[in-house]
């Protein structure tokens, strides 16, 4: 998934890019595909999982930090949100 600037949000899930609340990043672009052409197919969400999984890796060695909550996206699997640095 595409990743925010850090300046745009706190939190990021590194499964569908969004804030977690289940709206935005990968989920905000899906509802404007169904209502423009439902004939794209569904990506393909256990490889995003296991790149989300990966992302998470590198980016904690990078110096982010997981949030205490997780992503509300349904298909997310409750992926901790991370965050750059200790910012509140």
């Amino acid at each position: 998934p595409l990743m925010r600037d850090k300046i745009s949000t706190n939190e990021v899930c590194m499964v569908c890019s969004g804030s977690g609340n289940g709206c935005d990043g990968y989920y905000a672009s899906e509802r404007e595909r169904d209502i423009k052409d439902n004939t794209e197919e569904e990506p393909n969400w256990e490889a995003c999982l296991e790149n989300g999984r990966s992302l998470l890796t590198q980016r904690l060695a990078q110096g982010w930090t997981m949030d205490a909550s997780n992503c509300e996206g349904y298909q997310c699997n409750n992926m901790p949100l991370t965050k750059l640095g200790s910012d509140p």
